[in-house]
């Protein structure tokens, strides 16, 4: 499961990068090693009314998404499939309201070698950023908003449980951000799927130590840094 990414630009710099006008990330640190539980930086449209022009904000996410009436029974999910998002009750609302994009440097990977090893990657973008679909919810906790946020993955075609991040491409980010209730949710999932597809294959993947595995590694560049093949 691919539950560990990075993300080291600061809130300045992701504001500008997504065109975000607000920024609420009291308390968040970049990190090499983003995982389950972590507070996490979303970016959402927070346009009050219809037709109204797109007003971006970032703000902060318990990865994890737990729905408003969670009482401790269900475990946060992490990840989503994108072909759930219309269909499964337990989405369908965050789907159609609550859409987000998810900053990260890139995200890490494994794979297994035909001898039954497992190999770490670390898989990025050419840019600084990537932009990772996402569905969040909201819910009121002593007086306060505490938001919980879930990935949207992709099916990779390959054998196992090989779901990935679905990374979009800005010429959907409008539509994806769009707090307006969806009219047409097939053609939405379907735009989106077709960009994130071709954005995928502009990604590249290097190896890394295998050191992301363990909770005492250090959150440093090193683990992102790409393996020396042995000769």
């Amino acid at each position: 499961m691919r539950s560990r990414f990075a993300l080291t630009e600061t809130p300045d710099r992701l504001a500008a990068a997504f065109g975000a006008t607000a920024s609420s990330t009291t308390g968040w640190k970049p990190s090499y090693k983003f995982g389950p539980a972590r507070k996490i930086i979303i970016v959402r449209d927070q346009s009050r009314q219809p037709g109204d022009a797109c007003t971006r904000e970032l703000v902060t996410a318990s990865w994890g998404f737990t729905p408003v009436w969670h009482s401790g029974e269900v475990p946060p999910t992490l990840r989503v499939g994108m072909e759930r998002l219309a269909q499964n009750g337990f989405f369908r609302d965050a789907f159609l309201q609550r859409r987000c994009l998810v900053p990260m440097l890139g995200f890490y990977d494994w794979q297994t070698r035909p001898n039954g090893t497992v190999q770490s990657y670390f898989v990025r973008g050419e840019g600084t950023v990537l932009a990772a679909m996402g569905i969040y919810n909201v819910r009121e906790s002593k007086g306060r908003q505490r938001l919980s946020v879930t990935l949207v993955t992709r099916d990779t075609g390959a054998t196992g449980d090989d779901r990935v991040p679905s990374i979009l491409g800005e010429a959907e980010w409008n539509d994806w951000l769009d707090p307006e209730p969806v009219n047409d949710s097939e053609a939405l999932l379907q735009r989106v799927s077709e960009n994130s597809h071709a954005v995928a294959e502009t990604l590249v993947e290097h190896p890394v130590a295998d050191s992301i595995n363990s909770p005492y590694a250090r959150d440093a560049v090193s683990l992102i840094t790409p393996l020396r093949r042995r000769a």
